[in-house]
């Protein structure tokens, strides 16, 4: 088997996605909304201290910014590129999820299916992308 260039970089992308705690707090963050820690940690149904600790490992990965308001620190998705790359893998999933018949993550189906609904090129992550226009 030849490994291609984009191999290593695709598998990082993808265990940041992987993490089920990580994945709802991305979904969480396809609104377009900013969100504290503490809201992502109950949007995953983990610890603040183990949002705090995913939080950290998608900044690095350049999913997420921070921005500091006051005392707290906000975080929000880092780009356009990030909004519709989640939501492509949200509506392969939908589409095996619909195939196999096997439930998956109900947050993560319900933005692919807002995704299917609209209609292609009318996703989340276009609006998603007019805060940055």
């Amino acid at each position: 088997m030849t490994l291609t260039p984009h191999e290593p970089r695709l598998a990082r992308v993808a265990a940041m996605v992987a993490d089920p705690a990580r994945s709802r707090m991305l979904a969480y963050l396809l609104s377009g909304e900013c969100a504290s820690a503490s809201e992502l940690a109950k949007a995953a149904s983990v610890t603040p201290a183990t949002a705090s600790g995913h939080l950290a490992q998608l900044l690095e990965a350049r999913f997420v910014v921070c921005e500091p308001r006051g005392r707290h620190r906000y975080s929000r998705l880092a780009d356009p590129d990030v909004a519709h790359a989640l939501e492509a893998l949200a509506v392969v999933a939908a589409e095996q999820e619909l195939a196999t018949g096997i439930e998956g993550d109900s947050e993560v189906c319900l933005c692919a299916a807002s995704v299917a609904t609209i209609g292609c090129g009318q996703g989340l992550g276009n609006g998603y992308a007019h805060q940055w226009s």
